[in-house]
């Protein structure tokens, strides 16, 4: 891949030469586009389908360097076992008189690094899109068994501006298995790196988590982290120097994301996100984008807690609210927040066990609340997840469902402002219903669950208890 610090192979093919030439009898080369340390990129047609396509040339020799023809063969392979919109699509892999190649789907558009460096840094909503997709294709390549390893700003593509793409699979590996890197060997671009990388030690997605920390800092503050005159240099501070804080470029970057990136790039892989999952349970609250509110489905026990709550979070918040580094002594929810999703497979299901008993206990809550028919509350019920409703104009809206009346059928909710301040609302069954369309009051797990919503002989909307099985008296459950 393209890098300041990149190294590149001896070349032993003319490219000028390519131009023009048709691979495979298939892929008519018309123009080279890009290069990295392992191959050129080309814009090329294929005959057969009448379309366009990008070609990867190998660029070293294969009789100099065998370790770099199975290096690229195992990118064709890797890109080819995965699909999803955000990664990049392989369509043939080939080789012809020592000349190997794969064809793959052609993009049109700027890298995000490009886009940073011709418009400074990048904080709207546009930004979290990009970060949400981004995490998208990495929770795919891992739960594939991957490891990207080269997880970069120039590696990630901006189609459209609706659509990041990540590429270069150059140095993508399988989690657990040795590879073709020799012990000690230094791999990537040193802008990028995390620590136990910097090293040349095995590696697993609790890089690309930090290198995606990297990418995220890159596109908030307009510049990478840590930079200098050489390499070593920049690997070195990787190592040792602490990360700066996102508030030097940017003082109105609000707290809680500061503490995100410093857990992502914790010099300690055992100190950052275990996995992408829980990165983007803790992104939600900043950016929630379709993408990255599934992905907080998967977190196991995620909970979303406020930034004027006084409980301690898994992401390095203390009890005063004030910064933690990582490793220091935090207040972890019970269900254990950054549990390790396996590497291949299906996701684990032990959250369903904790969703039962947050049920039970939300159960016991209302009860309580009944029977003492309390009027006031914290700001933030303790022990209440903060859920997302989308609204009928498709908006994300935060809330927190407080009590109910039974006497007057009203709902007490909380929900969250821009500014970070809450707003109390009380609104009836068909006032909720008008707001929100036929959506009840859920928990991100089961936003999406088609299986949740009311069957079509059930009365009115929203005129059940949020989080409960069961009906307030003299109502019907509608589910949803």
């Amino acid at each position: 891949g393209e890098g300041r610090h990149g190294a590149g192979f001896l070349m032993a093919i003319n490219l000028q030469a390519l131009i023009g030439r048709r691979l495979g009898g298939q892929f008519e080369i018309l123009a080279k586009i890009g290069q990295g340390g392992m191959g050129a990129v080309f814009k090329a047609r294929d005959v057969s389908l009448d379309r366009l396509v990008a070609v990867k040339v190998l660029v070293a020799s294969p009789l100099e360097d065998q370790t770099s023809v199975e290096r690229f063969m195992r990118e064709a392979r890797a890109l080819a076992r995965l699909s999803h919109p955000n990664l990049i699509h392989v369509y043939q892999v080939g080789s012809e008189e020592d000349l190997h190649y794969f064809a793959m789907e052609y993009l049109s558009g700027e890298t995000l690094s490009a886009r940073i460096r011709h418009l400074g840094p990048l904080r709207t909503g546009q930004a979290g899109r990009y970060f949400g997709q981004i995490l998208a294709a990495l929770h795919h390549i891992h739960m594939a068994g991957l490891v990207h390893r080269d997880v970069k700003s120039g590696n990630v593509m901006l189609v459209d501006e609706r659509r990041a793409v990540l590429m270069d699979f150059g140095l993508a590996k399988d989690i657990g298995q040795s590879g073709l890197t020799t012990a000690g060997v230094v791999l990537g671009t040193p802008d990028y790196m995390a620590p136990e990388q910097c090293e040349g030690a095995d590696v697993d997605c609790r890089a690309d988590i930090y290198s995606f920390g990297v990418v995220m800092y890159e596109t908030l503050a307009g510049r990478v982290p840590f930079s200098g005159r050489s390499a070593m240099a920049v690997l070195r501070q990787h190592l040792d120097a602490p990360v700066p804080d996102i508030a030097e470029a940017w003082p109105e970057a609000p707290e809680t994301l500061r503490l995100i990136l410093r857990r992502c790039m914790a010099k300690k892989p055992e100190e950052r996100y275990s996995n992408v999952a829980c990165l983007a349970a803790d992104l939600a609250e900043h950016w929630p984008t379709p993408e990255i509110v599934e992905l907080a489905g998967f977190a196991t026990g995620a909970t979303l807690v406020s930034p004027s709550s006084p409980r301690a979070t898994a992401s390095g918040k203390g009890a005063d609210g004030s910064l933690a580094a990582p490793g220091a002594e935090t207040e972890t929810p019970a269900a254990g927040r950054d549990s390790e999703l396996p590497p291949a497979g299906p996701p684990d299901r032990t959250w369903r066990w904790g969703l039962a008993c947050a049920a039970a206990g939300l159960l016991i809550l209302l009860a309580l609340l009944f029977a003492t028919r309390l009027k006031k509350r914290p700001a933030i019920p303790k022990g209440t997840t903060p859920v997302f409703l989308r609204a009928k104009d498709g908006s994300l809206v935060r809330a927190v469902f407080e009590s109910y009346d039974p006497v007057t059928a009203r709902l007490r909710f909380r929900f969250y402002k821009p500014d970070g301040t809450w707003e109390i609302k009380t609104m009836s069954a068909d006032e909720f219903a008008e707001r929100f369309g036929d959506l009840y009051p859920t928990t991100p797990e089961n936003l999406f669950d088609p299986a949740a919503r009311p069957s079509a002989d059930r009365d009115r909307p929203g005129t059940s208890l949020p989080g409960s099985g069961n009906p307030p008296a003299g109502k019907t459950s509608a589910g949803r």
